[in-house]
């Protein structure tokens, strides 16, 4: 694991120089979006080189301190998607988060399987980290990042459409997980 974090901390300042530029509004498509893409989010065009950071399944006790103060040393704003279950217990690092201008996103309550679940059991996950998430910042996330990235479509569709939540994916995955 701290083989993992040293890399993470090696590999920052090679993301700040594209970081630190200003971030441009996306470009719009230059064709139209089959409707699996209006729900789904897993890049956007630019005119300049752009990264997003995000990352996954805190709040974490030790290291998402210790990335919000390397992210801060450089000026850099990320996305957090969280779990319910961490932000209930460490709603301080959230809003720590939040209070120094980082995007807060939804990850689901304990990071189940969703597309192997009920309407409602993904319902559930969905509304219970979002309370948290409120209790914790005051304000209610708009992003939602599925556990695995799955979800079947289905319940891509009523997570858009009737839980108001845009669904982002990723197009590059770092493996930091393995």
């Amino acid at each position: 694991m701290l083989r993992k974090f040293r890399a993470f901390f090696f590999l920052i300042p090679v993301t700040v120089a594209f970081a630190q530029q200003p971030s441009p509004a996306p470009e719009k498509p230059k064709s139209p979006l089959v409707p699996e893409q209006k729900i789904t989010v897993s890049s956007v065009h630019v005119n300049s080189p752009y990264i997003a950071l995000t990352f996954d399944d805190g709040p974490s006790e030790k290291l998402t301190p210790r990335l919000l103060d390397l992210l801060a040393q450089y000026h850099i704003h990320a996305t957090f998607f969280v779990i319910g279950e961490n932000v209930s217990q460490h709603p301080e690092i959230l809003q720590r988060a939040a209070r120094e201008g980082h995007e807060i996103g939804n990850h689901s309550w304990s990071h189940p399987n969703l597309a192997k679940m009920s309407d409602d059991g993904v319902r559930s996950q969905i509304k219970r980290t979002e309370e948290a998430i409120i209790g914790a910042i005051g304000s209610r996330p708009v992003l939602l990042r599925p556990p695995y990235g799955s979800l079947t479509t289905r319940q891509k569709h009523f997570i858009h459409d009737d839980l108001s939540y845009e669904i982002i994916l990723w197009d590059v995955d770092p493996l930091d997980w393995k």
